[in-house]
């Protein structure tokens, strides 16, 4: 497990997420990183820091 994978799933727990959604965004992350090519952590969009690493948190 890489350690960004390791971290989104901690900030996840911590957050309250369903292992539902939790399941899901490591999906979306990795279809990113499939398309993209370069690892997750290293992937920018417009100035927004690294995907992952801005969680927020459920209402």
């Amino acid at each position: 497990m890489t350690p960004l994978r390791q971290t989104m799933i901690q900030a996840m727990c911590q957050h309250g997420f369903s292992p539902r959604t939790q399941q899901i965004y490591l999906y979306v992350v990795t279809a990113l990183a499939r398309y993209y090519r370069p690892s997750p952590g290293q992937l920018k969009m417009d100035g927004h820091p690294p995907v992952g690493t801005g969680l927020a948190s459920p209402p």
